[in-house]
């Protein structure tokens, strides 16, 4: 397995960081799957859903610690995820090989459709409604560190 893994990390100096994070969310239960046709790692399944089933709920991006995310690449990222009906999910790696996970989703600011009010911005049209900026919400720790 190590020579295997000094292989691959001549390939791509991300490798080992991708690996630790398969292995922990398969070890947590999680169905990881590549995502490399959406321009992303992985594409992960809740628990109980398995491929064909549903669809993956997250696109991830494993990412060390010491690396610096521009907020253009953080929304590049974000649109891969939007972009495939999915929430991003970022898992950062610190130097113990410890494990964070956070995820980046949207919200909406569509309109009552009985009265064309959006609680945001007011009284609008539907087609201002379409064209809203859609606003990210905070990044929130979403797989706990310890084992579930």
């Amino acid at each position: 397995f190590e020579d295997l893994m000094k292989k691959a990390v001549k390939t791509d100096k991300t490798a080992n960081i991708k690996y630790l994070v398969f292995k922990d969310l398969r070890k947590r239960g999680y169905i990881v799957k590549t995502a490399l046709k959406f321009g992303a790692d992985f594409r992960v399944y809740e628990k109980g859903v398995s491929p064909g089933e549903d669809h993956a709920k997250w696109i991830l991006f494993p990412v060390s610690e010491k690396e610096k995310l521009s907020w253009h690449e953080f929304s590049a990222k974000q649109r891969v995820a939007h972009s495939t009906k999915k929430n991003l999910l970022i898992a950062v790696v610190d130097d113990e090989e410890d494990i964070t996970y956070f995820e980046i989703s949207w919200i909406s600011t569509e309109a009552d459709s009985s009265t064309n009010k959006n609680p945001i911005m007011g009284n609008t049209t539907t087609e201002s409604v379409k064209k809203a900026v859609r606003v990210s919400r905070a990044v929130k720790p979403i797989i706990p560190v310890s084992p579930i």
